[in-house]
């Protein structure tokens, strides 16, 4: 699953990171990053909640959440 994003805007020389959640998994991406792929091992007719949150030294922005659901192995994005 490939998910893709704009960047926010933000202040130079302000370093920003995306935390990227999809069920117990978690990763942290520099802010030059805006895109991500998940390979789940089993992804036949399931959902997966992706949580990207925005993240600096004055704390974590908002989180924004999608949902891509599989079926018969195509992606579906809800």
């Amino acid at each position: 699953m490939f998910i893709s994003w704009y960047p926010p805007f933000t202040l130079p020389g302000l370093t920003v990171q995306y935390i990227i959640s999809v069920g117990t998994d978690q990763q942290y991406l520099n802010d030059s990053i805006t895109n991500y792929t998940y390979c789940p091992m089993n992804s036949t007719n399931k959902q997966y909640l992706f949580n990207i949150t925005t993240t600096n030294k004055a704390g974590n922005g908002s989180t924004s959440n999608i949902t891509v659901e599989f079926h018969l192995g195509r992606p579906i994005t809800k």
